[in-house]
């Protein structure tokens, strides 16, 4: 019995591991596609200035920066993930969920002033 509750624990640590992983480079990738894509250029509307065209458009330079940003996002979510081990499961939801929020935040926000 004990055998069985050890599988289960390091089963459970493992794709807990994975899943924040993949939080981790959806983070990577979503915060820049989006404000390159959306928020950067809707800014820029509101703002009254025009639209980037051709090579001038930092979307297209954003848009690359994906491939960077993915693995080291899913790097440092795993890191995260890893050093809160221990942990009860309430509390490293929230360290994880602030971790990814951070990121997300200071990616879109960093890409969003691209076009400002």
């Amino acid at each position: 019995m004990e055998l069985l509750g050890f599988i289960y624990n390091f089963a459970y640590a493992i794709m807990s591991e994975f899943l924040w992983l993949f939080v981790g480079v959806v983070v990577g990738f979503s915060s820049l596609i989006l404000a390159a894509l959306i928020i950067g250029p809707s800014i820029r509307k509101l703002l009254g200035k025009p639209k980037f065209s051709g090579s001038s458009d930092p979307g297209i330079a954003l848009s690359m920066l994906p491939m960077i940003t993915m693995p080291l996002c899913g790097g440092i979510s795993l890191m995260a993930a890893t050093f809160c081990q221990g942990l009860d499961v309430e509390s490293r939801v929230k360290i994880l969920l602030l971790t990814n929020g951070c990121m997300f935040l200071v990616l879109s926000g960093w890409a969003t002033l691209a076009y400002i």
